[in-house]
């Protein structure tokens, strides 16, 4: 079964529930660690935390994307796309 995340999940169902919670993912992590996740719809491979407690988004779905590391606010406002 398909899963998508917040954004994937509003985009194509609406408001729901979404499979990847990614906002309740980062809440439970500490810094430096990451969560593999895989969003069918966006790509999204892993939540994760920096040693300063920022969170990142990592993505490896499009070769083409040279920079696959995007915070909250840059995949909330859809400068990630594919």
């Amino acid at each position: 079964m398909a899963e998508f995340c917040n954004v994937c999940s509003r985009n194509i169902f609406g408001e729901t529930k979404p499979d990847i919670d990614v906002y309740k993912i980062a809440a439970g992590l500490p810094g430096g660690v990451a969560k593999n996740v895989l969003c069918e719809g966006c790509g999204m491979s892993f939540v994760g935390k920096d040693q300063e407690e920022n969170v990142f988004l990592y993505f490896d779905y499009n070769s083409n994307i040279e920079n696959r590391k995007y915070t909250i606010d840059e995949w909330e406002s859809g400068v990630v796309s594919f």
